[in-house]
């Protein structure tokens, strides 16, 4: 992982090609009020406006040892730039054209935005729902590249992209894309504390595809009808115990108590198991620990990609030891497939939703009408 991070920010010591074509950027526009960038939950990333229109971003990785932080200008285009910091020599014109994101999660901010004309490729994404992203793949108008790890460069070369979208500490072979000669931006949404904080990097996006002000409108939004949610269940008197994953070959992954999952339900009504955990990402576990916190929980959250209909008879062939939990034997699991709830694609810019569809599970009384977009309480 360490060698990848290097990598990738070495990668961003090279400046970006700008070819000076595409319309020129508006920059009254960008420096407007409805398109200004301001973060309120995003803490792996910030924005300094220049008097010119340039924006000067800060991307901060955090690896196991060390926090490196990758500087990127973002030059309206058309604007020659005389004040930029020599550290920001990582330079992209934007809007940009062409772009490949390489995780569902940057291709979320694409589908919400309407700027899927400017993407020329993605990695090969297990799951895919969206329509669009589907037919523009089907009429070659979006590229595949393969995947984290294998990627094919001659497929990434020929679609000649201004950046490339990159997930750090994933599998990597980011190395192999250094050939294509255009920059890599680290985007690390998945490792913010919490949902809105992940869904704010739409922002990002919006910036780079020149569509400001719909990140900011649609963010706006989500953060309204997350707030209500939340106001929704600080009401209720009764904080049920939930307790989340499963075992696979041998190892139950853990979100740590600072996750975003974790804020995601307690914000919906709850009390997360481990309650005083203080890992912000995830970390392994085993089933005799799981079963000695969790045996009498609540609630019990469960995600997978299961083939056909999941079911209380499937999560027990997993492992026969889970009908002990008491969420089992009371029908209290709350589930999400994502190999057909579009979840990867939708889900990290509706932290509105997940939290609605989680209130909706374990205090149904307070959203009688509401139907759930992801997880739903197994019933068979």
């Amino acid at each position: 992982m360490a060698i990848a991070l290097c990598l990738l920010l070495c990668v961003g010591c090279r400046p970006g090609k700008g070819n000076g074509q595409g319309p020129k950027a508006n920059v009254a526009e960008i420096l407007s009020d409805s398109a200004r960038i301001e973060l309120r939950y995003a803490k792996n990333f910030s924005v300094h406006y220049l008097p010119d229109g340039v924006r000067l971003v800060d991307i901060h990785v955090a690896g196991h040892q060390a926090q490196h932080t990758y500087h990127l200008a973002l030059v309206p285009r058309g604007v020659r730039p005389s004040d930029i910091p020599k550290n920001y020599v990582q330079r992209v014109e934007v809007p940009i054209q062409r772009c490949i994101p390489t995780g569902t999660e940057q291709l979320a901010a694409f589908i919400q935005l309407h700027a899927l004309d400017q993407v020329k490729a993605i990695s090969s994404v297990r799951h895919l729902q969206d329509k669009e992203v589907k037919r523009l793949i089907s009429k070659g108008k979006i590229a595949r590249i393969g995947y984290e790890g294998n990627f094919d460069t001659e497929v990434a070369m020929d679609v000649r992209p201004d950046v490339i979208l990159a997930s750090p500490f994933k599998r990597g072979g980011y190395e192999a894309l250094q050939q294509v000669g255009v920059p890599i931006i680290p985007y690390t949404a998945f490792k913010e504390p919490t949902a809105l904080g992940q869904a704010e990097w739409m922002k990002l996006v919006g910036m780079l595809t020149g569509k400001e002000q719909q990140a900011n409108a649609f963010f706006k939004r989500v953060e309204q009808q997350y707030e209500t949610y939340k106001q929704l269940a600080s009401k209720t008197q009764n904080r049920p115990t939930i307790f989340s994953g499963e075992q696979k070959s041998g190892q139950w992954f853990v979100l740590g108590g600072k996750s975003y999952l974790a804020q995601l339900l307690r914000d919906a009504g709850a009390t997360y198991l481990p309650k005083d955990d203080q890992h912000t990402g995830g970390y392994p576990s085993d089933f005799e620990t799981m079963y000695a916190m969790a045996a009498k929980a609540d609630y019990w959250r469960v995600m997978n990609s299961f083939p056909g209909k999941f079911s209380y008879q499937a999560l027990k062939a997993e492992d026969a030891r889970n009908d002990k939990f008491l969420a089992f034997q009371k029908r209290h699991v709350i589930y999400c497939n994502i190999a057909t709830s579009g979840y990867h694609e939708i889900a990290p810019l509706r932290p509105d939703w997940l939290l609605a569809d989680f209130i909706k599970a374990l205090h149904p009384e307070l959203l009688p009408k509401y139907k759930p977009h992801f997880y739903k309480t197994l019933t068979h």
